[in-house]
């Protein structure tokens, strides 16, 4: 017979437990053995399963893990348990009472032990206020007169193993619970041995113990972690798996539901701070310390799997793991992996590793991931021969992936002795032309590998900034360092820094505040703060902070901590608003004014180019392509910071760049230390990440009612199948000056189409206009337009094949609503498709020129279905709806289509409730920006225009009619079947 303590089954040897096969694995009871076959009734009310140690094999309707008894009814009645106890505390027969409730014959009933809640609960299960004990006790059942109708005594139990009843009257352990129901799943000798002895697919495969800087956790913090890793040819779960740091200990961390594939490796940080959610980082309830001597991974039954012995004096940011060619043999590596394979080089030993002397005679010198939106230059890797011979490169790899280590490979290239090769990453092409590695400013790993598919060395590049490169402090060194003085293709410069300072903190946080606010400024000990309150970026050369700030108007500060043997710390901004409240949410421009508004280098200024005598304005800095690093803070209505980033600005818009009050487009990019932000900016709306963000004034309507885009996409949201920009009505400030009402909208772009549809940036084209190239290629739609020209929409297979390449339901939305409100400009086009398999789509967008007292009246369908074209000067091809009209099916159903949106999502109602509520959202900051740019001229215009939009809206649904009806050639007759009596 064996019996299992936990500690003895985690020491248990394969010698022992193969001298016990001859053995029939029971554990001992005070009850007799029933040795027939097939399943043997108790004719009795007995306590049938109990596990002791339940960690995942069952879940409370709280989330818990309860301990549980089960009780079976073997009799062929149906027995009320009220006044039945039960207890594992002799004398006291009635620790638990039983309420008034029914066990039918063959009916299993479950308990929930060491319960904080109540006898009964919602779910339906018993709950007994005594704890079982893992190590095995007796318990008692008895009836209300105090007779003992069933004594179950059970020994050490595995964690998630169960004893009970088997079909043929023995009590067994069941390596396989079943809590309600028929007991299953008996452990023999087989069975055991597999548990004890452990799956060897799952392993431990690198470990470190002293982490300093190789890798934070999502505290910020450096942790120090495990891998494990599977190495089976089958995906494993799990959950149940443990790890724990002592043998002794019965606690262990358990992994949470995990499917980890054939050959992955999973990254656990050792920390102490107990998470185990599986859609984030992994967090074990135990920290390594000095004294840890083992790290056990066990199975789901509690039984080591695998057991390693930690390594004492390793060294700040050494691990220690398996060779990737002999996983059996334990290595030391100066440049740790962790959650990837042990591709490094790796040492045999401490001393050997001690030497100091890690990199090969080729190796990753210097990198550079971010270069400035204004520089030409793209990101580059550095390599460099420090060997005494001259390396043929052709056939080895650049990547930053090690799941295709050959993404660019080098071909051609001779690397003499001391010199230096650059190759630039997001020009590097592989075989095929494709544009390959593209590295991150956050920092990445840089992978160079031998054709024969040995990491021949491996550099993590570290967080960068446009002005910073990092690379290696010299030939013997595998720490990163950074770089002011960037030496592309040559020796590295003899001055570094290995870390940046600390950003200098605030005394209070941004937002409104009251006039004479003071603001303190805290930075890490040694460091000096320099700031600035103009928007310009804080150098050393900005004011020294050395006392107290206090706050008398609106004011954006800017700071920067710098202390010797560091790099400055990035930029620290919060603006404070001495103003009354606005309403709506605030967004807060910081920038260098210089950039904006000088003459020479200002975005927004009209410039030494500017042709006074152009009606365009062509030759202003605002036609100019440039762009201007700001801080972004975007603060709600109640005043509390959303979100605050750091991004690009340029002036955004066609002619209305020429406004006294101009848009803005604002871009995330690597350069500025994000390239995407997650925020619900907008509203009852799903998409919250976003790459970039428009800050629209409303373009030629600016100065009218400021609503007609909104608007006009608006009252379609819920009724048709269009591509348009959510919105959010803000205030902007610019370096603290109140700059007017704006539109926050999303920008039509690759990362809107991936936001919405899921299709990668580079498998969309996006084509402006005629022909303007946004993303992709315009081959396609080139080729589309010569093939319906040269078609008969008429004939069912060329309609067929243009449904198969175009929306055409989609367009149909399009038309109706660009005709129905009347738009003037309808050159305002964008049209996008996924590569290969998509069909091409109409975005819509700046419909600022609809509905205009001089314009409302036109027969738009007839301007649109142009045979020369449409838009303004007839400039913009209509050869697609054009060709539609050739086909009756699409002509019939735009009919009905557009009647039926005549009836509903034109409903004069519903427009004129959609127009009070946009108004209403706007009204109180009307009054601040007419005041701030004197458009309209007052107050009282500004309702006067609306009124006049409401108005025309009033009229616009009949005259469309009639245009429908001109247009389309259709009789009264069947006016009367699409509208109805009049």
């Amino acid at each position: 017979m064996i019996i299992l303590s936990k500690h003895a089954r985690i020491l248990i040897t394969a010698a022992t437990l193969a001298a016990a096969v001859c053995f029939i694995i029971i554990i001992p009871t005070c009850r007799s053995i029933n040795t027939s076959t097939g399943y043997v009734s108790p004719n009795a009310l007995i306590i049938n399963e109990v596990v002791a140690v339940n960690q995942y094999c069952l879940r409370a309707s709280d989330g818990s893990s309860p301990d549980w008894i089960e009780i079976y009814n073997g009799t062929e009645q149906v027995i009320n348990l009220r006044g039945y106890g039960i207890t594992d505390d002799l004398p006291d027969l009635f620790k638990f009472r039983f309420p008034e409730v029914y066990i039918k014959p063959g009916d299993y009933m479950l308990l929930y032990v060491a319960s904080e809640y109540d006898d009964s609960s919602e779910d339906g299960y018993l709950r007994l206020r005594f704890e079982l004990s893992g190590s095995g006790e007796t318990l008692i059942l008895s009836s209300p007169n105090s007779e003992v109708t069933d004594t179950f005594t059970y020994e050490d139990l595995p964690v998630n193993v169960s004893y009970g009843r088997a079909d043929n009257g023995d009590y067994v352990q069941f390596l396989i619970p079943t809590p309600g129901g028929r007991n299953s799943g008996v452990a023999n000798v087989t069975e055991l041995l597999e548990l004890c002895l452990g799956d060897p697919s799952l392993i431990i495969n690198e470990y470190m113990p002293d982490n300093e800087f190789t890798i934070r956790d999502e505290d910020g913090r450096y942790s120090d972690w495990v891998e494990v890793k599977n190495t089976s040819l089958e995906t494993i779960h799990l959950q149940g798996f443990g790890l724990s740091d002592d043998n002794s200990d019965d606690d262990r961390w358990v992994f949470p539901d995990i499917a980890l594939e054939e050959g992955e490796v999973l990254l656990v940080f050792l920390s102490g701070s107990d998470r185990s959610d599986s859609n984030s980082e992994l967090h074990t309830d135990f920290a390594l310390g000095s004294s840890d001597a083992v790290l056990i991974l066990s199975n789901r039954y509690g039984y080591a799997i695998n057991t390693v012995e930690l390594k004492a004096d390793m060294g700040d940011n050494v691990s220690r793991g398996r060779s990737i060619i002999d996983p059996d043999k334990w290595l030391f590596y100066a440049e740790p992996t962790p959650g990837e394979e042990n591709t490094t080089a790796g040492f045999e030993t401490i001393q050997e590793l001690s030497v100091n002397d890690f990199l090969p005679d080729i190796y990753i010198s210097e990198v550079k991931t971010v270069s400035s939106v204004q520089s030409s230059d793209e990101d580059w890797i550095e390599i460099t021969n420090r060997g005494d011979s001259a390396v043929v490169l052709s056939g080895y790899g650049l990547s930053d992936n090690t799941e295709n280590l050959f993404a660019y490979t080098i071909e051609n290239a001779i690397l003499e002795p001391g010199e230096y090769i650059v190759f630039e990453s997001e020009g590097g092409q592989n075989n095929d032309g494709l544009q390959v590695i593209s590295l991150s400013y956050a920092g990445e790993s840089v992978y160079f590998t031998e054709p024969s598919g040995r990491v021949v060395d491996h550099f993590y590049t570290g967080h960068q900034r446009p002005e910073i490169s990092s690379g290696r402090a010299d030939c013997s060194s595998t720490t990163t360092v950074y770089f002011t003085d960037m030496t592309r293709g040559s020796e590295n410069s003899s001055i570094f820094c290995t870390t940046y300072t600390e950003e200098p903190e605030f005394s209070v946080c941004g937002g409104y505040t009251e006039e004479g606010m003071v603001i303190e400024l805290i930075a890490e000990e040694g460091a000096v703060i320099y700031y600035t309150f103009d928007g310009s970026k804080p150098r050393t050369s900005s004011t020294v902070y050395s006392s107290p700030i206090v706050i008398d108007e609106s004011t954006p500060i800017q700071a920067i901590a710098v202390k010797d043997g560091k790099l400055p710390s990035g930029i620290n901004t919060e603006t404070f608003l001495v103003e009354n409240e606005h309403d709506i949410p605030v967004i807060c421009i910081t920038s260098d004014p210089t950039g904006l508004f000088s003459s020479a280098t200002g975005i927004y200024a009209r410039g030494q180019s500017y042709d006074y005598a152009s009606a365009t304005h062509y030759g202003a800095n605002y036609w100019r392509n440039w762009e201007r690093e700001v801080c972004f803070e975007f603060f709600e209505a109640d005043g509390s910071k959303g979100v605050e980033f750091r991004g690009g600005i340029q002036i955004f818009g066609q002619f209305s760049r020429m406004e006294a009050k101009k848009g803005f487009a604002i871009h995330m990019r690597g350069c500025y230390g994000v390239t995407e932000i997650t925020y619900p900016f907008f509203l009852d709306y799903d998409v919250t990440t976003f790459g970039s963000l428009l800050l629209r004034t409303s373009g030629q309507d600016w100065d009218k009612t400021m609503l007609r885009d909104v608007f006009f996409s608006q009252s379609a949201r819920n009724t048709m199948d269009l591509d348009y920009m959510e919105y959010r009505p803000a205030a902007l400030y610019i370096n603290g000056e109140y700059w007017g009402l704006y539109y926050l909208r999303e920008k039509q772009n690759e990362d809107y189409i991936y936001n919405h549809y899921g299709v990668e940036a580079d498998d969309v084209d996006i084509i402006k206009g005629n022909r303007y190239v946004r993303a992709g290629s315009n081959e396609d739609n080139m080729a589309l337009r010569a093939w319906v020209r040269a078609s008969d929409m008429s004939v069912e297979e060329n309609y067929e094949y243009l449904t198969s390449q175009v929306d055409v339901y989609e367009f149909m939305d399009y038309i109706i609503l660009q005709t129905f409100f009347n738009n003037t400009d309808t050159g305002n086009i964008r049209i996008w498709k996924q590569h290969d398999t998509g069909r091409w789509r109409w975005m819509l967008f700046d419909m600022d020129w609809g509905m205009f007292p001089t314009t409302y009246r036109w027969n738009s369908l007839r301007e649109f279905f142009n045979p020369a074209g449409h838009g303004i000067g007839d400039n913009f091809y209509s050869h697609m709806q054009m060709a539609l009209l050739e086909n009756d099916e699409w002509v019939d159903e735009f009919i009905e289509m557009y009647a039926w949106h005549l009836q509903n999502t034109f409903n004069h109602e519903a427009l004129s409730t959609l127009l009070d509520k946009q108004v209403d959202e706007i009204y109180n900051e009307m009054e601040r920006n007419i005041e701030r740019w004197g458009r309209p001229s007052s107050m009282e215009m500004w309702l006067s225009n609306i009124e006049e939009l409401r108005e025309m809206l009033g009229e616009r649904a009949e005259i469309v009619k009639e245009d429908l009806q001109y247009f389309c050639s259709l009789s009264d007759e069947r006016m009367t079947e699409l509208f109805g009596e009049d």
